[in-house]
């Protein structure tokens, strides 16, 4: 029987994958792009049975509880979605490469230890007992099945072991009557015709697909202008070329708004970072995460008024700015102090409540300035 393992998943792009045993000692740890789930189920047969499948947020995706579900294990989610401090500290003194192993490997435990007291308890009763032979089917079946007494259990499983194997029940073949040895054999009939009509429209439609084929070699053959076919092969893969960079450019995008979802997510404020503002930048920038809403960073003090008419919803920066260069921005700006801004995969971010305090701030001081420069345009 496989030893029984306890998996966590951290979804995505990249996935990530931490597996357990019952004592909590790490067996596997990996992140990975592009793994398909069959490569995930792959990956955990060969440590061994998942009697848990965990994540680190509420409620599980549902690649998570497909995985669970595939294997039919106990899924596991936390109460509330683990904080980037809980993982820190779940995670303390390993090795990561990245917040994707982080987060599958704070899941994995975090649900170790909430059912620690329940496998150790299991131990304790097999150990005196003499039976850990027991153990992982025990451990399996109480935690799949919720049950709490261990000797219930382990009762179950050795009566199901002394019963004696049934002989299959021989069912007597039923004796058809004229009628229905006619009915059947119409019923079977009507089959193979609506076969025979399927099997022709297939063979129809073979048929006018090699004719397309072979009209489309007759042209080939015909073609003597090589140079015009060079021409428009370089030019299709030049095409192949440039999507290729889009999809990359996607895959990047996705796994920044991914980020910026998981900070907003533990209650903080993610900002899209910008070093210098220009026109084009800012209008490629728009086209990719749309900036309707969003916070920026940036320290440059060039090109600030191209934001206008974005409808950002603040500009935050280390340095302030002077009163002459706010009177021309459009929206509010926040100065803040650089141990108050905070980073994770990339993504620079300041806590909410923060944020909101220095935000108020902010729109306070822009319309006491409006009403200034109102006052001093009728004085």
């Amino acid at each position: 029987m496989q030893q029984p393992i306890i998996v966590g998943l951290d979804p995505g792009i990249t996935v990530g994958l931490a597996i357990l045993d019952l004592k909590g000692n790490l067996l596997f740890l990996t992140s990975r792009r592009d793994m398909q789930r069959s490569d995930v189920i792959k990956e955990i047969d060969e440590y061994g049975r998942p009697i848990i499948i965990a994540c680190d947020v509420k409620p599980a995706p549902d690649s998570v509880e497909k995985i669970a579900s595939t294997f039919g294990s106990k899924l596991f989610s936390p109460e509330d979605d683990l904080s980037v401090n809980e993982k820190v500290e779940l995670t303390k003194g390993i090795k990561l490469k990245d917040d994707h192993q982080q987060d599958a490997l704070a899941s994995a435990i975090k649900a170790y230890r909430s059912y620690r007291k329940v496998i150790e308890k299991i131990e304790q009763t097999l150990e005196r007992a003499n039976q850990m032979d027991l153990f992982s089917e025990v451990v399996i079946r109480m935690l799949r099945e919720g049950t709490e007494n261990v000797s219930d259990v382990v009762n179950k499983i050795l009566d199901e072991r002394k019963k004696p194997v049934e002989e299959p029940v021989v069912i007597p073949k039923k004796v058809l009557s004229t009628q229905e040895f006619q009915n059947l054999v119409d019923k079977l009939q009507r089959k193979l015709s609506q076969k025979d009509s399927d099997l022709e429209i297939m063979k129809q439609h073979a048929e006018s697909l090699t004719k397309q084929m072979e009209s489309l070699q007759k042209e080939i053959k015909n073609l003597d202008q090589t140079k015009i076919v060079d021409k428009e092969i370089d030019r299709l893969w030049h095409r192949i070329s440039i999507l290729e960079k889009e999809v990359q450019t996607l895959d990047r995008t996705n796994e920044v708004l991914k980020g910026m979802r998981r900070i907003e997510n533990e209650g903080n404020i993610p900002m899209v970072e910008m070093e210098k503002i220009s026109y084009d930048e800012i209008s490629e920038l728009d086209k990719k995460m749309d900036l309707k809403g969003r916070v920026l960073f940036t320290n440059s003090t060039d090109n600030l008024n191209l934001l206008n008419g974005y409808e950002i919803r603040a500009l935050v920066r280390i340095t302030p700015l002077g009163e002459k260069e706010l009177e021309k921005l459009e929206f509010p700006v926040i100065s803040v102090s650089e141990d108050l801004i905070d980073k994770s995969d990339q993504i620079k971010f300041i806590k909410e409540d923060v944020f909101e305090r220095e935000f108020k701030s902010a729109r306070k001081s822009g319309l006491i300035g409006w009403l200034k420069r109102y006052r001093e345009r009728k004085g």
